[in-house]
């Protein structure tokens, strides 16, 4: 089972609050069967060059 976790940060300037940054962050262990698991997997991917963010959240299967 996966999950995945955002949170803003938020600048407070004489004008008022705005929000400057996103975070986005998730586990990275893979597991199969009972006994398999790899804890180095990347499950958050965000885009170079256009503002897009994908994640797996849940139970994941790979095609």
């Amino acid at each position: 089972m996966t999950l995945i976790i955002s949170w803003i940060g938020v600048d407070d300037k004489k004008d008022g609050k705005e929000i400057s940054s996103i975070y986005i962050a998730s586990d990275s262990r893979y597991t199969w069967g009972k006994a398999k698991r790899y804890d180095y997997g990347l499950k958050v991917f965000g885009s170079s060059k256009h503002p897009e963010i994908f994640g797996f959240c849940g139970d994941v299967l790979f095609p």
